[in-house]
C-alpha cells in the first residue's frame, strides 16, 4: 500500500494481539505510511480529511484507540486462559489431545526392516511407501524401538 490508500479493517484487534502491537501497527500505517484506516465496527476512529479533526476529536479518537487496544489484549489473555483450563480438564479426564497417530501396518514395518537389513535401498523403500525421507526415518526408528523391546522381553 502507498500513502493515500484506504485500508478497511473489521475491528481494531485485526491489527495485532497485544496492546503494543496494535498501537505500533496503527502508528506505522497511519503516521509513517500515510494510509487512511477505516475501522468498520468503530467509525469514530476514521482520521481522513472528510471527518472532524479538531484537537478534542483527535484526543477522543486516541483515547478510543488505546482503550480498544487494551480491551483486545485483555480479551486475548482471557481466551488463552480459558483454553488452558479446558485442555487441563480434558487431560485430567483422560482425553487424548492432538492429531491421531497414523497407523503403522505390518507391510510398512516389513519394508523398514528390509531397508535396515540392506535388502533394499532407501529410494526403493520411499517409492513403495510413498512417504518422505524424514517420515521413513521415523518409521525405522519406531521399528527399531519395537525390536529392542521384544528382545528385552525375551531375555
Amino acid at each position: 500500500m502507498k500513502g493515500g490508500d484506504i485500508l478497511y479493517i473489521e475491528s481494531i484487534d485485526r491489527l495485532g494481539r497485544d496492546y503494543d502491537g496494535i498501537i505500533n501497527e496503527w502508528n506505522s500505517l497511519e503516521k509513517e505510511k500515510n494510509i487512511i484506516l477505516k475501522v468498520l465496527d468503530t467509525p469514530m476512529l476514521d482520521r481522513d480529511n472528510r471527518t472532524d479533526n479538531t484537537l478534542l476529536t483527535r484526543y477522543m479518537r486516541d483515547m478510543l484507540l488505546l482503550s480498544q487496544a487494551f480491551q483486545s489484549e485483555h480479551e486475548w489473555h482471557k481466551i488463552k486462559n480459558r483454553q488452558a483450563q479446558g485442555i487441563g480438564v480434558a487431560k485430567a479426564n483422560g482425553k487424548i489431545l492432538g492429531r491421531p497417530k497414523a497407523g503403522i501396518s505390518e507391510a510398512k514395518m516389513q519394508i523398514a526392516k528390509e531397508y535396515m537389513s540392506k535388502e533394499i535401498t532407501i529410494e526403493a523403500a520411499l517409492r513403495v511407501l510413498g512417504i518422505k525421507k524424514s517420515a521413513f526415518y521415523n518409521l525405522c526408528s519406531f521399528v527399531r524401538d519395537i525390536e529392542k523391546n521384544l528382545t528385552r522381553r525375551r531375555k
